[in-house]
């Protein structure tokens, strides 16, 4: 632009200095002078007419920058509000089951505080891989509990559409008091029952009640729905004999004392052993289903004459087996202990 003004510039003073000249001159003079003027004033406009088609051409690209602008803005926006496909299918499935909202505690059927990755729902669903936690999905919001040593980490690690609610903060209530004081009346508020307490299932029951709302037990827990062929495959790492000599007791002689404590007045007929380290302890076995505990996937049952240990065969050896039947074990696979009627 400086180099273009300079120019127009000389060319203007040629001009001047021109048309400045005698009337004296002879007619041929007169008539160089005279195309010398024209020629100069055609130069000066079509300097001119370039620069406006400059300034024409710059504004244009500008206006196109900035629709071009607008439009990545807008595609940005739709791009935030893209729905998380893993809550747009859980929703779908919750709809199906008829509930309008969903819980989704971090503990495996036998509440161990290391689960195995293919009981891993809370982070599947969710994203926040710390060990403590609790989903809640409601028909259009989702929102996640911890404590004090995870804030930052959730912060990180939930999307957009997730609300963080930091546990044991004022003004902070439980997910089932959030679920009595929120949920619309006539909500129904659905469970898979294998993850949760009896104790905790009655206590969330009354509140929900007090509420207006329901409690609803599923038979399938729909996040296994939504993860699909996905889900990490159920571990089965052998299992081996922990020798009397280490454990201080055969299994003969635990049976024996728990079927003491069954043939009190008024006592139980069996006892069901869910955790996973005193099914390990009670039967003289170890497993490998985590990397740093010695456990497998079980459960124990014990009657007054019978004992029974739920366990995926696969992970039976002979040598195991073998020690198992001398002390009066069954072996049964794993998910018949919801089911047992004997």
């Amino acid at each position: 632009r400086p180099a273009r003004m300079l120019r127009s510039a000389s060319a203007f003073r040629l001009l001047q200095q021109h048309t400045a000249t005698p009337l004296a001159r002879t007619t041929t003079a007169a008539r160089q002078q005279q195309q010398q003027q024209r020629h100069l004033v055609a130069s000066v406009a079509s300097l001119r007419l370039k620069s406006r088609a400059r300034a024409t051409i710059a504004t244009s690209a500008s206006a196109m920058s900035g629709v071009e602008t607008t439009e990545k803005a807008a595609s940005a926006a739709a791009e935030v509000v893209t729905l998380d496909p893993k809550l747009a299918a859980l929703r779908a499935q919750m709809k199906a089951a008829g509930i309008h909202a969903f819980l989704v505690p971090s503990q495996d059927p036998h509440f161990s505080e290391y689960v195995p990755t293919c009981y891993e729902r809370r982070m599947f669903i969710s994203g926040f891989s710390g060990s403590a936690g609790t989903a809640l999905i409601t028909d259009t919001a989702a929102y996640l509990w911890t404590d004090g040593r995870y804030f930052l980490q959730a912060e990180q690690e939930l999307g957009a559409e997730w609300t963080l609610m930091r546990g044991g903060q004022p003004g902070v209530p439980e997910p089932r008091v959030w679920l009595k004081d929120q949920m619309p009346k006539g909500s129904k508020v659905g469970i898979d029952a294998r993850v949760h307490s009896l104790s905790d299932a009655r206590g969330m029951r009354q509140l929900l009640h007090e509420g207006g709302c329901t409690l609803e037990c599923l038979d399938v827990n729909p996040v296994d729905a939504v993860w699909g062929a996905a889900r990490p495959a159920f571990p089965v790492a052998p299992l081996r004999v922990h020798a009397a000599e280490f454990s201080g007791k055969t299994v003969k002689d635990k049976l024996d004392d728990i079927r003491k404590s069954l043939a009190v007045p008024d006592g139980a007929d069996y006892l069901v052993v869910s955790p996973l380290d005193d099914v390990m302890w009670l039967f003289n076995v170890r497993g490998g289903d985590l990397a740093f505990n010695p456990v497998t996937l079980s459960y124990g049952l014990v009657g007054k004459e019978t004992a029974a240990l739920y366990v995926d065969g696969g992970k039976v050896t002979p040598e195991v087996r073998a020690h198992l039947e001398e002390a009066g074990v069954q072996i049964k696979p794993y998910e018949e202990c919801e089911v047992d009627k004997e």
